[in-house]
């Protein structure tokens, strides 16, 4: 028996290298393009920082840093689970959607935590705290507050260290006994 050697045309060589290397090129651009997306999401949040005069800021679709230092500012957290940091002066601090995190600082500040499960810390001044739907942490701080948390799910309260300060809640929710003034629905 004999056996016939075959041989292959020269451009094979070439053209298995070329494609060889395309599809090296594509599996790199396949894989970058993969990892950019998974990463879009954080990416796309950002951290913003305001200025000690007054300020109004919104936030991005996607979890974001809040910090509006001085002044009477206006935040607003907008979608993704934000950090919204009042800091001094009267500030109006919304997260909307998402699970947010909002604190007030010193002043006489309004927090609104929005849809999703907020903590919400008032701070020193005479604030205005409300929960939103969604199981919300609504913590007054050390003057006189007003916090309601009427409507969504199981809320947790706690008033600090006032001597008059009024919740409106839920008959289920979680009142703590630091609180004077206690309304249910």
């Amino acid at each position: 028996m004999r056996y016939r050697t075959r041989s292959w045309p020269r451009h094979s060589a070439r053209q298995t290298r070329e494609e060889l290397g395309m599809k090296r090129t594509t599996l790199l651009a396949a894989t970058m393009l993969t990892a950019l997306l998974m990463a879009a999401g954080t990416a796309l949040a950002a951290e913003m920082i305001g200025s000690p005069a007054n300020n109004r800021i919104g936030g991005t679709e996607n979890g974001d840093v809040i910090s509006a230092r001085g002044g009477d500012d206006t935040v607003f957290g907008r979608g993704g689970n934000d950090e919204v940091y009042g800091q001094p002066g009267m500030d109006d601090l919304s997260g909307n959607a998402g699970n947010d995190d909002l604190y007030g600082g010193s002043g006489n500040d309004i927090l609104r935590g929005g849809d999703g499960q907020d903590d919400v810390y008032g701070g020193d001044g005479t604030d205005r705290l409300t929960g939103g739907e969604g199981t919300d942490e609504l913590s007054g701080g050390n003057n006189n507050d007003i916090i309601n948390a009427d409507g969504g799910g199981l809320d947790l309260v706690n008033c600090g260290l006032g001597t008059d300060d009024r919740v409106l809640a839920d008959p289920n929710d979680g009142v703590n006994g630091d609180c004077e003034r206690i309304s249910r629905r």
